[in-house]
């Protein structure tokens, strides 16, 4: 009896507990043809910050206008620079979960080698206290991983040996 209970007490508490931490994941990978840009968003706190950003988004009635707030959104808040040129991602699926945005992109680089990757994100961090975004990048064999908050907006992704 008592390690049912130690288990149904860890079990509600992994549940409970990673749903409180605030982040959305930003991950930059390459397939066989294409650089990739993944983002997951927790909903409501996307939500928060679209409509706090774009009021007129209470009353959009269609996915093709919240994509396209989503799409500003992004563009205002997310940069990127690779290899010191600015890489604009283009954004190919929004996929609505029960909990998660998720946002698929490609990246128009042409270069066969990335060195460097400079990242100004400030997504969810205007209206969603103590939110964290993780940026992770799988490239050249190595994955780095950094975490930006209000603090920190900025960071560099170096791969030059």
């Amino acid at each position: 009896m008592r390690y049912l209970l130690l288990i149904l007490f860890v079990l509600f508490s992994c549940f409970g507990y990673g749903h409180d931490i605030r982040m959305a994941i930003f991950e930059i990978s390459k397939d066989n043809k294409n650089y990739i840009l993944d983002i997951s968003f927790d909903k409501k706190d996307l939500e928060r910050s679209l409509i706090t950003a774009y009021p007129k988004l209470l009353t959009a009635k269609d996915n093709m206008t919240r994509e396209s707030y989503i799409k500003d959104y992004l563009e205002s808040n997310f940069q990127l620079a690779i290899n010191n040129n600015c890489v604009v991602p283009n954004i190919e699926a929004v996929t609505y979960e029960d909990e998660y945005v998720r946002i698929h992109a490609t990246l128009p680089i042409k270069w066969q080698k990335v060195e460097t990757i400079n990242v100004f994100n400030t997504c969810l961090l205007d209206y969603n206290e103590g939110h964290s975004n993780i940026i992770k990048v799988m490239l050249n064999e190595r994955t780095r991983t950094f975490r930006l908050s209000s603090e920190r907006i900025t960071t560099v992704v170096d791969y030059r040996e």
